[in-house]
């Protein structure tokens, strides 16, 4: 009797303690995809890997929780709208793109060739081999784009994008268009770099005279006991004297 009542007890003690692991896996992925859509994505991160946690699934010894289905949304960066996919694929494709919008293309890479690999999510082809291009990985990216032309699923939207991504692969990958070296130098501080602020310049007419705007001392002011003219925007244009050498800027509301 003491036996039948003990293993009663043990058995309870397993369904009570895999209820409650579903329900706390549950409340993560409710909590990851409430920060998700308020575009909180490192708290989400946080609550998605919590439903990742491997060791906890061992550990209770109940079926994974991978095994159900959702009926969550997939993201806004994702093609379709809605579909019924097991919460492992569901997971690694929001954590994907969750690091995809924190610009950590490395983990974003990882988690999207999972995605794709799992095929709730062909789409996710398409994101693996964007993160591999804003890696630099530009071959890489280019092998995983000719397998996305051949696909015979492929959307009217991820056509555009892959043909789009291509060129720009092969545009970084044109020793051409690669420029070993770029020098910068700071213009007049007394025509340009004045003042608190100064934007926008822009060649007017030709290249000899210059349009940019500043704020500065000696501003066009309409009050001056409340404006200050180091602080409003005026625009201005300066012409070029010689080779090295502009001359003094005009301000258009002087005139």
């Amino acid at each position: 009797m003491k036996f039948v009542l003990a293993k009663t007890l043990a058995l309870l003690s397993i369904c009570i303690s895999g209820l409650s692991f579903g329900q706390s896996k549950n409340v993560w992925l409710y909590d990851a995809d409430t920060y998700y859509q308020l575009g909180d994505y490192a708290s989400a991160l946080k609550y998605y890997h919590l439903v990742l946690d491997d060791s906890t699934v061992m550990k209770t010894r109940i079926l994974p929780y991978e095994s159900q289905l959702s009926n969550q949304s997939i993201g806004d960066d994702s093609l379709q709208n809605s579909k019924k996919v097991s919460v492992l694929d569901y997971v690694h494709h929001q954590i994907a793109i969750c690091y995809r919008n924190t610009y950590d293309y490395e983990l974003a890479a990882v988690h999207f060739k999972a995605s794709f690999k799992m095929g709730a999510y062909p789409e996710d082809r398409y994101y693996y081999a964007n993160a591999l291009m804003n890696l630099s990985k530009y071959d890489a990216a280019l092998k995983e784009y000719t397998q996305i032309l051949i696909s015979d699923d492929i959307s009217d939207e991820i056509l555009t994008k892959t043909q789009l991504d291509m060129s720009g692969c092969y545009y970084a990958t044109n020793p051409s268009n690669n420029r070993q070296k770029v020098i910068v130098t700071l213009a007049d501080t007394g025509v340009f770099n004045k003042g608190t602020s100064s934007f926008g310049a822009m060649y007017w007419g030709h290249k000899d005279k210059i349009i940019f705007t500043s704020a500065r001392e000696k501003g066009v002011v309409y009050d001056p006991l409340k404006q200050d003219s180091k602080f409003l925007c005026d625009l201005y244009w300066t012409e070029k004297i010689d080779d090295t050498t502009w001359g003094v800027p005009h301000n258009f509301g002087d005139h």
